[in-house]
C-alpha cells in the first residue's frame, strides 16, 4: 500500500514537472505586436490594412484592419524579424522590417498622404414625360393657415404662428430655439 502511495506521488511529481517544462516555451512564444497608424497630420487612420509576415517567409501573412482610432494588434507571434506593411487608399504604402521581442510592443506608423487623380464622370439621363408634366403643372405652391386652423394647433400657452408653420407638409425646423425653417 505504501508502495502505491509512493508511486502515485512520483507520478504526480513527474506530471507536474512535465507540465511546467511544456508550458515554459509556450509562454515565451507569446508575443504581441500592437501599433497605431496616423496620417502625417497626426490624425488616426481607420480601416487601414495592416499585414505582418516573417522576414524569412512571405507566405505566412497575417492581416488585420485598424480601428476607428487607428490601432491594430497581432497576437501570438513568435519572437523574430518581421515585415510590417500598412496600406490605405489615399496614402503611400508603409513597409518596414521590425524585430519583435517577447512581450508586447507598441509600434507607431505615420503615413504620408498621396492624392489620387481620377478621371471625370459624366452622367446623362432623360426625363420621363410624367416628371416633365409634374414640373410644369406644380408651379409655386402656397399654403395658408387661417385663424381657426391656428387656434386648433396644440400649443403650450398662446398660439404661435412661427411654430404653426412646422405642421405644414415639407416644412421642418432647424431647432426648437431658432426661427429658421427648411422647406
Amino acid at each position: 500500500m505504501e508502495q502505491q502511495i509512493l508511486s502515485a506521488r512520483r507520478f504526480g511529481a513527474l506530471a507536474l514537472l512535465l507540465i511546467l517544462l511544456l508550458s515554459t516555451p509556450a509562454a515565451e512564444a507569446q508575443t504581441q505586436l500592437t501599433g497605431r497608424v496616423r496620417g502625417d497630420d497626426g490624425r488616426p487612420i481607420a480601416s487601414a490594412l495592416a499585414e505582418v509576415h516573417p522576414a524569412s517567409d512571405s507566405t505566412q501573412v497575417e492581416y488585420t484592419l485598424t480601428s476607428e482610432l487607428g490601432f491594430f494588434a497581432f497576437r501570438d507571434l513568435a519572437p523574430g524579424a518581421y515585415v510590417l506593411t500598412v496600406t490605405r487608399l489615399g496614402f503611400r504604402d508603409y513597409r518596414e522590417q521590425i524585430d519583435v521581442e517577447t512581450g508586447a510592443a507598441l509600434f507607431e506608423v505615420t503615413m504620408e498622404r498621396r492624392p489620387i487623380a481620377l478621371q471625370g464622370v459624366t452622367v446623362e439621363a432623360e426625363r420621363s414625360r410624367a416628371r416633365t408634366r409634374f414640373e410644369e403643372s406644380a408651379g409655386i405652391t402656397v399654403q395658408e393657415i387661417g385663424s381657426a386652423a391656428l387656434k386648433s394647433i396644440p400649443v403650450i400657452a398662446e398660439s404661435d404662428p412661427l411654430r404653426a408653420i412646422e405642421v405644414l407638409p415639407g416644412v421642418t425646423s432647424v431647432s426648437d430655439f431658432s426661427a429658421s425653417f427648411n422647406v
